[in-house]
C-alpha cells in the first residue's frame, strides 16, 4: 500500500540532493523493515569516479550514506505523514551500492511495523 508512495519520496530526494531521478526504484516493507531497491542511482560523476578505481565505491557510498542522513528527518516526516503514523521513527538505516549494475539499496529499520 505504500510501496509506490515511499518509492517517490525516495526519487524526489535523490533528485534534489544529487541533482539526477534513478531509473526505477521499488520498495518492499516488511514489519518495520523498508527495503529500497534504487536501478539507475548513479550519476554521470559517481560511473566515472568508480570506472577509474573500483576502490572509489567507498567514497561514493559514503557521500550517498551522507546524503541520506543529512535527508532522514524529511524523509521520516514525509513517511510519518503518509502513514498517519506520528510517532514512527527510522532507528537506522543502511545502504550497499551494486555499482556493477548500477544500483544501490537502502535499509530502513523503523521503530513500528507499518501498518496497511
Amino acid at each position: 500500500m505504500y510501496q509506490r508512495d515511499i518509492a517517490h519520496i525516495i526519487v524526489q530526494t535523490l533528485k534534489v540532493t544529487t541533482g539526477k531521478g534513478p531509473n526505477l526504484v521499488k520498495v518492499n516493507i516488511s514489519e518495520n523493515v523498508i527495503i529500497i531497491d534504487i536501478k539507475g542511482a548513479l550519476t554521470t560523476l559517481e560511473s566515472t569516479l568508480i570506472e577509474k578505481s573500483h576502490q572509489n565505491v567507498i567514497l561514493v557510498k559514503a557521500i550517498r550514506k551522507k546524503i541520506i542522513k543529512a535527508e532522514l528527518a524529511n524523509i521520516t516526516a514525509k513517511i510519518q505523514e503518509l502513514t498517519h503514523m506520528s510517532d514512527l521513527q527510522i532507528k537506522c538505516f543502511n545502504l550497499e551500492i551494486d555499482y556493477e549494475n548500477d544500483r544501490q539499496i537502502i535499509l530502513f529499520i523503523c521503530n513500528k511495523f507499518l501498518l496497511e
